[in-house]
């Protein structure tokens, strides 16, 4: 429950795509998190012989199967991971501080906020979004396959419950095409998290603005129509849309990356 938040008891993510919260926590980069002292540490041993990720494959007596996500990749489709040159501005703190966010990867993005006025838009004032450079989304090779089968993903660790005001995410700083991150809206009720969760949001997701709504209308029906030439930067802005204020926010986000999931 949050203290004083009239709204009831909050709801923990596990994998969150889009308001359809799944069980898993980070399993593309990290499978093991959460396993026991010596699972992590026959883990560590094996990613110091690893130098790069890639598909999983699995070889039993009746054939081989190889994965279409990558493991252990920070590399392929990653748009930052904060200890890279990719990120530019806007977030509260780029920090690698495990007092605040344990169990994280490097640096990360903390965006903390006492709260969002209602219908509150100045996502650009302050800290409350996250900028990067320029970077390929999808190779220009693979630019004439489905929209539906890339997703962008990252991971988010809330110390604070979250019950109001909206992550708005988009290319090149156009709100033509725009997804809506408000899994508290899908829930009915506060969203907490055990830890970094990871975030599941299919490109198919950004869509039109439709009846005064951003957000909410129609996906782009080609890769091109959404990404262009398959480059450009990513903002991930926090507002309020709604017609009442927001209460205080902090998380930490890391890993912004586009993976093909189909």
């Amino acid at each position: 429950m949050v203290d004083g938040d009239p709204r009831g008891p909050s709801r923990q993510l596990g994998t969150e795509k889009v308001g359809v919260p799944l069980t898993e926590a980070r399993a593309d980069l990290d499978p093991f998190l959460g396993t026991s002292p010596a699972i992590r540490r026959l883990a560590d041993d094996a990613r110091r012989m690893v130098t790069s990720g890639g598909p999983l494959q699995v070889v039993g007596t009746y054939g081989t199967g190889t994965s279409v996500l990558l493991f252990n990749d920070y590399t392929t489709g990653m748009l930052t991971t904060f200890d890279d040159a990719n990120y530019s501005w806007g977030s509260y703190a780029i920090t690698n501080d495990a007092t605040l966010f344990p169990n994280n990867t490097g640096k990360y993005s903390r965006i903390a906020v006492s709260g969002v006025g209602a219908g509150d838009f100045a996502w650009y004032d302050g800290v409350r979004s996250m900028n990067t450079n320029g970077v390929t989304w999808v190779p220009a090779a693979h630019m004439s396959d489905p929209v539906g089968s890339y997703a962008l993903k990252f991971e988010m660790n809330l110390r604070k419950p979250w019950n109001g005001a909206s992550f708005y995410i988009v290319k090149d700083y156009s709100w033509t095409y725009l997804a809506r991150f408000e899994p508290w809206k899908a829930a009915g009720t506060a969203v907490t998290t055990s830890g970094w969760t990871t975030v599941v949001i299919p490109l198919t997701q950004f869509k039109t603005k439709a009846n005064g709504l951003d957000g909410s209308g129609d996906p782009a029906a080609t890769l091109s129509a959404l990404l262009g030439n398959g480059s450009g930067s990513l903002s991930f802005m926090f507002l309020n849309s709604d017609a009442t204020a927001a209460p205080a926010f902090d998380g930490a986000f890391d890993n912004f990356r586009i993976e093909k999931i189909q």
